[in-house]
């Protein structure tokens, strides 16, 4: 499958309102030559469910080139605020490997104040929150003084 064949999957789903990403993501193993879809599919509403599903069913070659879109800074950035997009963002976070995660706590904690304040935003920091703490809990030195009993 292509590019441009996905592309026109996820595009007749957003216009039609029927998801198809059964036929778009459920292929195993993922072909080689699948690249992640453009930019404003992850912001639509019907195509950021197709993308959603294939983040969760999809083969870990493609899970993995979705997550890098996802991971590039500008796009993380718009995708974060956006009512749909922060969807694909949370579900990214939810199936990435440890070192894909880390990368998009990183990115997430770069923004964090605007995220805190952002009615989409708080459900990312919602997710991320077990990271945050643990990164916070490496910084101050670990599990903290023993008790005395």
């Amino acid at each position: 499958m292509s590019r441009s064949s996905l592309y026109r999957i996820v595009r007749r789903s957003s216009l039609d309102a029927t998801p198809l990403s059964h036929i778009a993501c459920t292929r195993s193993p993922s072909p080689p030559h699948l690249s992640p879809p453009p930019l404003s599919t992850f912001s639509s509403r019907y195509a950021s469910n197709v993308i959603e599903t294939c983040l969760r069913k999809a083969g870990a070659k493609t899970r993995e080139e979705l997550t890098n879109e996802i991971s590039v800074p500008a796009t993380f950035s718009l995708l974060v605020h956006h009512r749909f997009g922060n969807y694909v963002v949370q579900r990214a976070i939810s199936v990435a490997t440890p070192e894909m995660r880390a990368k998009l706590v990183s990115l997430a904690q770069r923004q964090l104040k605007a995220l805190k304040r952002s009615s989409v935003g708080r459900r990312i920091v919602e997710r991320i929150q077990p990271d945050l703490d643990k990164l916070e809990e490496d910084k101050t030195g670990g599990g903290g003084a023993p008790s005395a009993t």
